[in-house]
């Protein structure tokens, strides 16, 4: 829960989001997930295989 007077900019600065260096925009302003990345980031609790599929 936020202190009074914390902004979401200052619990970012502290605590970044996992895989955030892995998102990457793409045409017409929407973000991605690396594929690379995107089991370890986003499906981990999936097989590798089946993340790849969906990569």
């Amino acid at each position: 829960m936020p202190e009074v007077g914390e902004t979401t900019a200052s619990l970012h600065a502290r605590f970044p989001a996992a895989g955030a260096p892995n998102v990457k925009g793409v045409s017409g302003g929407y973000l991605m997930i690396d594929p690379d990345h995107l089991h370890e980031d986003f499906a981990a609790d999936l097989p590798r295989a089946q993340a790849a599929f969906m990569a």
